[in-house]
Order: structure tokens, then sequence, then C-alpha cells
């Protein structure tokens, strides 16, 4: 009956299919990931004349870089440079500006990613909170990929141990070793 996405970085898995429950939820303790997508949801067209007139420089990423956290900014605001940060950051890491040559006024789907968000809740908390407020009869997608380090070192059975959720354990492929 609920989806939750405990660590929901780009949002991959939850833009792959239309609805994956009822209730959704998209978490990432990443507070400007989860404004970006608030912003993105009620507020797309607005993050969008934001980028107008930004140009794709290591100036304008720079200076990006160094305000993205100013309490004077607005939420609109802080979603645009959030944006541009990654993408222009090399492989979107928002930690080092990509050298390329990208229209970051090149907004695709604007209303299909509204639309998708719509009806998605979206929360900025840590796992442990996260699972205490949505605990219930559901699916809790936990990506690996981020733990032990990114979840505070959280393993699989101490995750199930908190949870009455199915759990979904997403596993990095296996590369053959030639």
């Amino acid at each position: 009956q609920k989806y939750v996405e405990v660590f929901g970085g780009a949002g991959w898995v939850l833009f792959h299919r239309d609805k994956h429950a009822p209730k959704e939820v998209y978490n990432d303790i990443n507070s400007n990931l989860a404004n970006l997508f608030r912003m993105m949801k009620h507020h797309p067209e607005a993050v969008e004349k934001e980028l107008e007139y930004t140009l794709n420089s290591r100036e304008m990423y720079q200076m990006c870089r160094q305000t993205i956290d100013r309490e004077d900014l607005t939420e609109i605001q802080r979603a645009a440079r959030f944006l541009f940060l990654i993408k222009t950051s090399y492989s979107g890491n928002v930690s080092s500006f990509g050298c390329q040559t990208r229209d970051v006024l090149r907004l695709k789907n604007l209303d299909e990613v509204k639309k998708r968000l719509s009806t998605v809740l979206i929360e900025n908390r840590s796992f442990a909170e996260l699972i205490k407020r949505h605990d219930g009869s559901g699916t809790l997608l936990v990506d690996p990929i981020k733990t032990p380090g990114y979840a505070g070192g959280i393993s699989e059975l101490q995750l199930q141990a908190k949870t009455s959720y199915a759990i979904i354990i997403l596993s990095p492929p296996r590369h053959k070793k030639a």
C-alpha cells in the first residue's frame, strides 16, 4: 500500500514506473536534493525561469557552490542553483566542474516530472527518522550502494529489525573478472 525510497538520490527507481503504490514517499538526507524535488513538483517553471540567463561557466559553477547554503535564497533560487550544479558538474556529483558544453536551460519533460511527483510525499530525513515515521505495511527500498557509510553503518539485519516493511535490496551489478 505504501512505497518508501529511503535513499532517493536522483530518483531513478521512482521515475522508472508511473506508480509503485497508492502512497509513495521519496526521501533523501541531502536537503538541497529534497528541495529540488519539491520545487520541481510545485514550481518547475519558476526553477526554469531562474536559470534563464545563466551561463555555463566555471565562475558560475563556483559561485553556485559557494552560495547555495545562504539563508537569504528562496527555495526556488536554491533549487535552480543546485540543478545548475548537477547539470554542470562532472558525473552530476556537484563536487567538480565538468567542463562540458551543456545547455543548462534545456530542461526536458518538466510537465511529466511535475505530474509524476504530484502525489509523491518528498521527505528530507535520516533513514532512522523516516522508518519510524512511515513504518507499516508496504515496500521499503534500500539501495546498498550507499550503505553502510551513507546509512550510518546500518546493516540489512538491523534494518529489518527496525521495520515491518517488505525490504527490497538493490544489488550493484557484479563484474566478471577477465
